[in-house]
């Protein structure tokens, strides 16, 4: 019984490896499909989770060798850095059954230590880094408004709206990979759970997203990281105002989302209309910078002093 279930798990690793295989090489003769890869990791998660972290490495290995073989490096590269590894981290929180936000969090590591690997692979075998490719795509739209002949005023005030834009994203480059990171590790975590329910395997369940709450040492975490970052732009060591920057926007962007956890509690908790609820998830979305400073108040009173945990004894 225990060797059909290794051969079983092996079928399973082979094919799971084989269909990414067939995805990547795809993509040379239908670019569309490589909006598939996004959910790469996910597929090898399934692996891992189902069949133990020994066959989900031996999909993945299997995928990037053959690849290689048939003449795409690079793209065997991407699917051992990319896939593997976001897909390891993503399954070992299933596996760990951590919380949903603990999972993600794990998948978001791995993913910005992923997103790393490929880029500096990218920049060693071109020579040419992620800025680099930002700044060559600027100079080429400089060079669109000289061949159309514009205003002389018009262009220099494009110009420097491009300066401005290629500061700003060199500035909160640290912060856009982060950012990046969370998103690619929550698709494939929704990915994960919809693939294996529908296959009706067990997952431990994810929560409710109203349920969401930081643990309490990030709050002084964050106020520590902001100190040192203020305190090394005193004494003048480094780019104190980027690094400091960076973690204001990581620091307002996590504690925004547990404020949005907080609201949408709050709404069910007084029983709001589901229309109501829907219309501020959406709202929040598409109007994130204006509620972005009401959102980030409430997230960290949650962590200071509670507030759901108050109305629930109020109940």
């Amino acid at each position: 019984m225990k060797q059909e279930r290794s051969t079983t798990a092996m079928i399973e690793a082979a094919l799971v490896a084989l269909i990414v295989t067939v995805v990547v090489l795809t993509i040379g003769y239908i670019p569309l499909i490589g909006y598939l890869t996004a959910f790469m990791p996910a597929i090898f998660a399934s692996v891992w989770i189902r069949r133990g972290r020994h066959y989900g490495i031996l999909s993945v290995f299997v995928s990037s060798i053959l690849t290689f073989i048939l003449g795409f490096p690079a793209e065997s590269f991407a699917v051992l850095a990319y896939g593997g590894v976001v897909g390891g981290f993503l399954g070992e929180g299933f596996r760990n059954q951590l919380k949903a936000s603990q999972t993600i969090l794990l998948g978001a590591v791995g993913s910005a230590f992923s997103m790393i690997l490929v880029f500096s692979f990218a920049e060693l075998l071109t020579g040419i880094g992620l800025m680099q490719i930002f700044t060559q795509a600027i100079d080429q739209s400089r060079e669109m408004i000289k061949a159309y002949n514009m205003d002389p005023a018009l262009v220099a005030d494009m110009n420097t709206q491009f300066d401005i834009m290629a500061t700003q994203m060199q500035n909160m480059l640290p912060f856009i990979l982060i950012m990046s990171a969370a998103i690619t590790s929550s698709i494939n975590h929704w990915a994960v759970r919809k693939g294996l329910n529908r296959i009706r395997f067990t997952l431990p369940e994810a929560g409710l997203f109203r349920d969401f709450a930081l643990p309490r040492n990030v709050f002084i975490g964050s106020m520590i990281m902001m100190l040192l970052a203020w305190f090394t732009g005193i004494i003048g060591l480094g780019n104190s105002d980027v690094l400091f920057l960076n973690i204001l926007l990581v620091v307002t962007l996590v504690f925004s989302i547990q404020g949005a956890a907080v609201a949408i509690f709050f709404m069910y908790h007084y029983k709001f209309p589901r229309s109501a609820v829907v219309a501020f998830t959406v709202g929040g979305i598409l109007f994130y910078s204006m509620l972005q400073f009401p959102l980030f108040v409430l997230g960290m009173l949650e962590t200071v002093i509670n507030l759901r945990e108050r109305m629930k004894v109020k109940a």
